[in-house]
């Protein structure tokens, strides 16, 4: 989401900001592979902390999903996601 606010597709850049700043604040928390290189006990301490962050920035993170899609439907109102270009 936060990569495709460079695209050329036409939408406001601040139909992104609320993405990008919960990045900002969430990208220290371990995903994928890099989670077998941590500590048992330290990721149960880090998982608790991206619990809270999930439940904080959550109806924040539905509201801007909610006014992206609506954004996007309002340049594109027959794009399905087969058919991105709509026509």
């Amino acid at each position: 989401m936060v990569q495709w606010r460079h695209s050329s597709h036409g939408l406001e850049r601040e139909l992104f900001l609320t993405f990008v700043g919960v990045d900002s604040e969430t990208d220290r928390f371990p995903i994928g592979a890099v989670r077998a290189k941590w500590a048992e006990t330290a990721l149960k301490e880090i998982d608790a902390e991206r619990l809270a962050a999930e439940e904080f920035y959550r109806d924040d993170i539905l509201q801007s999903g909610r006014s992206l899609l609506e954004a996007v439907v309002a340049i594109r109102p027959h794009a399905t996601y087969a058919n991105p270009g709509g026509g």
